[in-house]
């Protein structure tokens, strides 16, 4: 081999090595470069629920973190499954992530014999975001001041005060129904669609008591339009010092969060799913991004994937039992 040959030779090698350790970085690289373009963010609610916030907070500073729009979809109806479904049958690769929450990735399981997709299967759980806690209310104009009061008030007339809830095997509903057959009480369910009219006709004074997610009551309780009886947060809030806890009360058994995860679709790359989630949990860190979710009624949270999808699967599980302890039959 002359002179010119080897060193053409040694040339192709090294282009070659260089070509190999550039493909052998590509992953790396395209992990690091997510996203190269806008993310969709699928609510399965209306706007101007209690799902809102999370969302649109977590996404506005996703979207800055990133460079790269990041649009909230609401995609609502049939208890949060057209959302849900919606999110489980895009593509696996990081631009369309979803907001999953108590509904659509538990209670349903307990609600419907047949569903679109399954809560655990079907998705790639990236975080844990935020929570709320449950409130027992009662138009401001009601005698009813204490839990006890409401229980006395319903054994006086039993089978007469109404409540409302958001729909059958709501969250809402299935508070109502275990503190009314602890404590061996009957009340008249009236079931809506939604939590908007639940609480027009609690303000109004049709309905004698409803359960609601606090953001949804805050503000009129902080106005003075509803009383709030007690709350099923482990502590106080802040904002309403006076409303005792469940746990203080002794009803902690009957306590369940709304919560809220952010999710992607079943086999969206680790890479991606990490690459999202840390990012997510520096927006949970930002003292700005906090404060609107406080504000907004919610306790911030942050677990990791894994966290996420062990916590979801207990959920389920939870959410059947309570199903079964309060005669809910799927449909």
């Amino acid at each position: 081999m002359n002179e010119d040959t080897a060193s053409a030779t040694i040339g192709r090698r090294v282009l070659l090595g260089a070509a190999s350790t550039l493909l052998a970085a590509c992953p790396v690289w395209a992990q690091e470069a997510f996203p190269t373009r806008g993310v969709r963010l699928i609510v399965p609610y209306p706007p101007g629920g209690s799902a809102d916030p999370p969302a649109r907070v977590i996404g506005q500073r996703l979207s800055s973190l990133w460079g790269q729009p990041v649009v909230v979809e609401n995609r609502s109806g049939a208890s949060g499954m057209i959302g849900a479904e919606a999110l489980a049958r895009s593509a696996p690769d990081g631009y369309t992530i979803g907001l999953g929450n108590i509904q659509t990735h538990a209670l349903n399981v307990a609600m419907f014999r047949r569903m679109t997709y399954d809560p655990v299967a079907d998705f790639e759980p990236i975080s844990l975001v935020a929570a709320t806690p449950h409130a027992f209310a009662v138009p401001s104009k009601s005698a009813i001041r204490t839990m006890d009061d409401l229980a006395q008030a319903i054994r006086k007339e039993p089978g007469k005060l109404t409540y409302g809830s958001p729909g059958p095997g709501s969250t809402a509903h299935l508070i109502e129904e275990v503190w009314l057959r602890k404590h061996g009480l009957s009340a008249v369910h009236a079931a809506y669609r939604g939590a908007a009219p639940v609480l027009n006709d609690l303000l109004a004074g049709t309905l004698a008591f409803a359960v609601s997610t606090l953001p949804g009551v805050m503000t009129q309780a902080k106005a003075g339009e509803l009383r709030l009886l007690s709350i099923t947060s482990a502590e106080r809030h802040p904002d309403l010092p006076q409303v005792p806890t469940f746990a203080e009360l002794e009803i902690g058994d009957t306590a369940m969060e709304a919560w809220f995860a952010i999710l992607a679709p079943a086999r969206t790359p680790r890479p991606i799913v990490d690459r999202i989630a840390a990012d997510i949990a520096r927006v949970q860190a930002m003292s700005e991004a906090r404060r609107l979710i406080v504000a907004a009624g919610l306790e911030p949270r942050d677990l990791g994937p894994d966290a996420t999808r062990d916590f979801i699967r207990a959920e389920v599980q939870r959410a059947v039992s309570i199903g079964k302890t309060v005669g809910i039959e799927p449909e």
